[in-house]
């Protein structure tokens, strides 16, 4: 694919989340990092565009859910919009396949979808 596939072909997108956030997916990598131990969850409020990642990883302690909302209309896998860590270490990354859908490509833990 080439960079006009992407609003920011190659500069991925940090977000460092220690509480409930809302955000757009501006880059073609997103990469959440669920830091605080406090349940959090980030809600995506643009659909994707084909080819864009998104990585999530729970490097707080404890077993307080962190959520990844999809907006309405966007699943995981087609199925679900919700995916949700609830320990350190668990980690997911997902590619859009269109504008409504996008493909678990590495599940490194066990995480529910609802």
């Amino acid at each position: 694919m080439n960079s006009t596939h992407y609003p920011q072909a190659g500069k991925p997108s940090e977000i460092i989340v220690g509480a409930t956030k809302n955000i757009s997916l501006q880059a073609d990598l997103t990469y959440i990092d669920f830091s605080a131990t406090g349940a959090s969850t980030v809600t995506v409020l643009n659909k994707p565009i084909i080819g864009m990642r998104l990585v999530a990883r729970q490097t707080a302690t404890g077993t307080n859910a962190h959520k990844v909302a999809l907006p309405v209309g966007c699943t995981f896998d087609g199925a679900n919009r919700f995916a949700t860590l609830d320990a350190q270490g668990e980690e997911f990354m997902a590619e859009a396949v269109s504008e409504d859908r996008f493909v678990l490509l590495r599940n490194g833990c066990t995480f529910g979808t609802s």
